[in-house]
């Protein structure tokens, strides 16, 4: 599977986009060289919290536009209750600050690629715009072991 182009391939509406990331996870999905659009984070998840950092980040860095951001105490899909007046603290962006709990929710307008933090410096975190892995296919036999090459 083509992770790397998926999204952009099949241009999924937002709610199959959330899916996707959901099934996936974000961390497999998450584009960092193409960070623009709308996101919703569960930050309760690691792989989402540090997810919504990396493109905070870029967001930083860049001077990208943070539109629409908004916070809820709770996880619930259909919950409405976002924090009214509610703004996002620049230092969700870094280490521990961000909440370990909650839905936070933006549209990022991508900025200038930054030359201190280029986008390409989160790729190792993710597994888009990875290739294929150097280790040989895993051979497994009739029984359902794995086979030593």
């Amino acid at each position: 599977m083509d992770l790397e182009n998926l999204l952009r391939a099949i241009q999924p509406s937002r709610s199959d986009a959330l899916r996707i990331h959901h099934r996936l996870g974000i961390l497999a999905t998450l584009d960092p060289r193409q960070p623009g659009g709308f996101h919703r984070f569960a930050l309760s998840r690691a792989d989402e919290r540090r997810a919504a950092q990396i493109l905070l980040q870029i967001a930083l860095h860049e001077k990208a536009d943070v539109l629409e951001p908004k916070f809820r105490k709770s996880e619930e899909r259909d919950s409405a209750d976002w924090c009214p007046e509610w703004t996002l603290p620049p230092a969700w962006a870094e280490g521990d600050a961000c909440p370990r709990i909650g839905t936070l929710q933006f549209v990022l307008c991508e900025g200038a690629p930054s030359e201190a933090v280029p986008r390409d410096a989160f790729l190792p975190e993710v597994a888009c715009g990875k290739g294929p892995p150097d280790d040989p296919p895993l051979r497994i036999s009739a029984t359902g072991h794995a086979l030593k090459s």
